[in-house]
């Protein structure tokens, strides 16, 4: 068992929006960061996106539509990435168009982004967390070191340590391991399955008790600080349901994918509407390719 870790900022390397939730409910991060919400599927390829500074990572015309999804209560459009490959599941509805939710989003992401770096930049000591997708073969140890080393590279005043989140089958309850300098495991079954597919949702509550049990973040936010934070709900959303859109549209186009959902299945069973499959992002995934190296 290693001893508890404290570091000055902790944030999210994907691949699932659980890593965020984790955090956040471990207290371990005080603010939104861009890749909180995002897919990906290979840990090398997104921390050269950190690394890079996120240049370029965020154009209209990179972004391709891949589905429309309607799981865990969310009406959206999914969209991929081709520059990037990360994939987008949660930021554009599916009842409000592409070229009306791109700049409110953009924007959105681009604060994030700001922020991200000018924390980034200041500390001593920084957690990566990435929690590998359920269907995507495990990364080698190198991999991590290597990604690891890019935001070594690109954060050279401060020390980085990358935890990876792994799939193990059976597992109920993560352990902490050190297999690199710099770069720890915690593995457990955080797979949601039904029928026998395993689907893209994880059980992130034991992974939130393990980071609070081996993890510690100072919280660095002033009181008006943390005043415009829980006010994120309502701009979240407002970005969901229409952005600079008035009361009633936005309540319109809400009530619309309520009443979407209230049938959906009924929908589906007369084959009107697909099911959605797992890791509508990427089509190696979907046609079970494995993780597409």
């Amino acid at each position: 068992m290693l001893s508890m870790k404290e570091y000055d900022l902790a944030f999210s390397l994907g691949s699932s929006c659980g890593v965020s939730q984790a955090l956040r409910a471990a207290g371990l991060q005080f603010a939104s960061y861009p890749l909180d919400w995002l897919g990906s599927r290979d840990v090398r390829r997104v921390a050269k996106v950190v690394a890079g500074n996120f240049e370029k990572w965020f154009e209209k015309e990179d972004f391709q539509l891949v589905d429309v999804w309607h799981g865990a209560g969310f009406g959206t459009r999914a969209y991929l990435n081709t520059r990037t490959d990360l994939g987008f599941s949660h930021e554009f509805r599916d009842f409000v168009p592409f070229d009306e939710s791109f700049p409110k989003i953009h924007e959105t992401y681009e604060r994030r982004v700001e922020r991200f770096l000018k924390c980034a930049d200041s500390v001593r000591r920084m957690l990566a967390v990435f929690m590998e997708l359920p269907v995507v073969l495990r990364a080698p140890v190198e991999a991590l070191a290597e990604a690891r080393r890019t935001l070594m590279e690109r954060f050279p005043k401060a020390e980085v340590d990358l935890l990876y989140v792994g799939v193990e089958p059976g597992k109920k309850v993560p352990e902490l391991a050190e297999v690199a300098p710099g770069v720890m495991t915690a593995d457990y079954d955080y797979r949601k399955i039904e029928g026998g597919e395993t689907l893209h949702y994880v059980e992130w509550g034991p992974l939130a008790a393990f980071l609070k049990a081996n993890f510690q973040v100072p919280d660095p936010r002033t009181e008006e600080e943390k005043r415009r934070y829980s006010r994120f709900e309502k701009v979240s959303g407002d970005m969901r349901w229409g952005p600079d859109k008035s009361r009633f549209r936005r309540w319109l186009n809400k009530h619309m994918y309520k009443t979407y959902r209230s049938v959906e299945q009924v929908l589906i069973r007369r084959g009107l509407v697909e099911k959605e499959g797992p890791f509508w992002f990427w089509p190696d995934l979907r046609e079970g390719k494995g993780a597409g190296k």
